[in-house]
């Protein structure tokens, strides 16, 4: 069984709301359906975030900024994974954490937080879902979905499609992770923080 995981939003806790070091979007009209396509600029600085909110400091650090979806938590959570043996991790980077007070920035020393790229893949079972791509532009891939609320549309997944990983990223949707009972299993033993753990029916309800 797999599971959503969805940030654990709450006022005592900081979250990430910029990345130094991203450069921007390149914005050019698809020549064949019209419509934007936004490629990332090469990086200004190497990867820092900074943070707002409150005093806390979760395990699992939300990121509101673009580009949406990085995977940033804490080196006792990587670790904590790792002994697991858990599967999906792939190449993983400490990043620096910085306080922003009014104009001011201060380093967070505790806790460390590392970036992770999530290597497992899994698709939305479409048919499942009522839900079809519509207007698929042949050039640039871009599409529109046969229905607006997602929000009100209990989420599937294709198991025929899952890479068999851990942790898992969706496809059409990569800002969204699932992850195993396993590790599920490793959160709740370990009350870590800043995350929770929800159907996968709840998927875009969780955000």
């Amino acid at each position: 069984m797999l599971y959503t995981l969805s940030v654990h939003a709450s006022n005592r806790y900081a979250y990430a709301f910029r990345d130094r070091g991203f450069g921007g979007y390149d914005r050019t009209p698809c020549p064949s359906c019209g419509r934007e396509i936004a490629t990332p600029l090469p990086r200004t600085a190497p990867r820092a975030y900074e943070v707002e909110g409150g005093a806390k400091y979760p395990d699992f650090l939300e990121f509101t900024g673009v580009p949406v979806g990085d995977f940033v938590c804490s080196a006792r959570v990587i670790d904590l994974l790792r002994e697991a043996e858990i599967s999906g991790l792939g190449e993983i980077e400490s990043v620096p954490v910085f306080r922003v007070k009014g104009a001011k920035t201060e380093p967070v020393s505790e806790p460390v937080y590392q970036l992770a790229s999530i290597i497992g893949h899994v698709e939305l079972d479409l048919p499942a879902m009522k839900l079809k791509k519509k207007n698929l532009c042949p050039a640039c891939g871009q599409f529109t979905w046969s229905r607006e609320r997602l929000y009100t549309i209990p989420a599937a997944l294709d198991m025929d499609t899952w890479s068999g990983h851990d942790l898992c990223r969706v496809g059409d949707f990569p800002a969204m992770t699932v992850c195993s009972e396993r590790v599920a299993e490793v959160i709740r033993q370990e009350k870590i923080t800043g995350v929770e753990i929800k159907p996968v029916a709840d998927m875009f309800r969780a955000y």
